[in-house]
């Protein structure tokens, strides 16, 4: 589809739409078609304008979802391809084309793994969720929405946890857990309230209506479906008004009021046409079947009931259902070859780093042994030259002990020598000289003459 017949097409949604809903859609635009504008500016403003067509419109909203994506790839922004997917995925599944929706948020979910999306991965689980529990697979589905909702409080996120435990309320309603299904509506309609969401709470209401109508309390049910519908300025779109119409159709066919089954059904299925939605659509032919079959309009119920038959063929077929058990199973093999493939991965460099560590320790090993040998040839260099020196000092000192003994010896034999002729000298003197005692004794003889 070119640019110009592409806004033809949001100027006419943007006429069909009254005031400050269409003004604010028509600033969205212009902010798109603004160069100027900041990349992700734009991206944000398309994004916006496409979750507007996804329920009313959703032709156009795959239109605008691939014109959102095709930018997004060509500005390299993949978050924002991410959220195109989730888009495309959203129109189809207001298509009732669940394989084709399950193959775009699959894609989705896959980016926002890689780029650790908190919001977009709640957002795929959420609508993941949603189509598992239009397979009539509740618990499979109330597996998605609790990952969803695990995510959404911990970002505090409280109209996406309403979302989740409306979502819930569905599920257990299909598991016909009333008990349960009663207490997430409530949990969902307070917060809805909190943040005055007239789409949440009309969503609600008739999914409320739709626990007491599967219990065949229709006074109830009626209540419940009747509020959506009650509020002139409410903000309903098309398709929760279709689902109300078909229910009240149901209700009053229970209670044997034609008249107003037949005004009801008649009026989701002309809604139904115009939304293009083929479940509504095969709910109210299916609705009609009943009612002219007990209204024995046998050749009409039987061409309604041939016109349900067809249509839920189309959704429930074996093809379809063999696309999207193939889409699921394909994702999830893909996934855990991608999980093996990074655990295997991590285990490798777990190894690398070991085997890094190791090689780290062997080579400070090595580099302290070989400091140490440094350190000791060093060392035993230094000690070796110090034995030489205390050698040499040695061998000096000896040679010089033998020098001082030679000496000493010298010294004696002199010192001998000269006392040997010390006493030679006395006996020469000795022996010519006369004795003291004849000297002292002849003295001794004169004093007395």
């Amino acid at each position: 589809m070119n640019f110009n017949k592409l806004h033809k097409l949001i100027f006419v949604f943007l006429i069909n739409t009254s005031g400050y809903y269409a003004q604010n859609l028509d600033s969205l635009w212009k902010v798109y078609n603004d160069v100027n504008q900041y990349d992700t500016n734009r991206l944000k403003a398309i994004d916006k304008i496409g979750f507007s067509l996804q329920r009313s419109n959703p032709d156009s909203a795959i239109k605008i979802a691939s014109l959102q994506l095709n930018f997004a790839q060509k500005v390299n922004q993949k978050k924002y391809q991410g959220w195109a997917y989730n888009g495309l995925g959203n129109a189809y599944f207001n298509q009732d084309n669940y394989s084709k929706a399950l193959q775009f948020y699959l894609k989705s979910l896959k980016i926002c793994e890689e780029l650790n999306d908190k919001k977009g991965l709640a957002y795929t689980y959420n609508n993941i969720g949603l189509l598992h529990n239009s397979q009539l697979n509740p618990k499979k589905a109330l597996s998605y929405f609790n990952k969803s909702l695990q995510i959404r409080q911990k970002l505090n996120d409280k109209l996406g946890q309403a979302s989740c435990f409306k979502n819930m309320g569905m599920a257990y309603n299909n598991l016909n857990d009333f008990t349960r299904a009663i207490e997430y509506y409530e949990l969902a309609i307070k917060l809805y309230t909190e943040f005055n969401d007239e789409f949440g709470l009309a969503s609600c209401y008739n999914n409320i209506g739709n626990v007491y109508l599967k219990q065949l309390k229709c006074k109830e049910a009626i209540e419940y479906f009747y509020k959506p519908l009650k509020n002139k300025n409410s903000t309903i779109d098309k398709k929760t008004k279709t689902a109300c119409y078909i229910n009240l159709g149901i209700c009053y066919n229970i209670l044997g009021d034609y008249n107003k089954s037949l005004q009801y059904t008649e009026m989701a299925l002309e809604l139904s046409k115009e939304i293009d939605s083929i479940d509504k659509m095969r709910f109210a032919y299916q609705g009609l079947a009943d009612l002219y079959a007990k209204t024995n309009n046998y050749k009409k119920a039987y061409f309604n009931h041939v016109e349900f038959k067809k249509l839920t063929d189309s959704i429930f077929n074996l093809e379809n259902s063999k696309q999207f058990n193939d889409l699921k199973n394909n994702f999830e093999v893909e996934k855990k070859a991608a999980e093996l493939k990074l655990k295997t991965d991590a285990e490798n460099e777990k190894l690398k780093a070991i085997a890094l560590e190791e090689k780290k320790q062997q080579q400070i090993i090595i580099y302290g042994v070989t400091i140490v040998l440094i350190i000791v040839v060093i060392f035993s260099f230094f000690l070796y030259k110090r034995f030489k020196i205390t050698d040499e000092q040695r061998k000096i000192i000896e040679l010089k002990n033998k020098e001082t003994e030679i000496q000493k010896k010298v010294i004696e034999k002199k010192h001998e020598e000269i006392i040997a002729s010390i006493r030679y000298a006395k006996r020469i003197q000795d022996a010519l000289l006369t004795p003291q005692t004849y000297i002292e004794r002849n003295i001794k003889r004169l004093r007395k003459s």
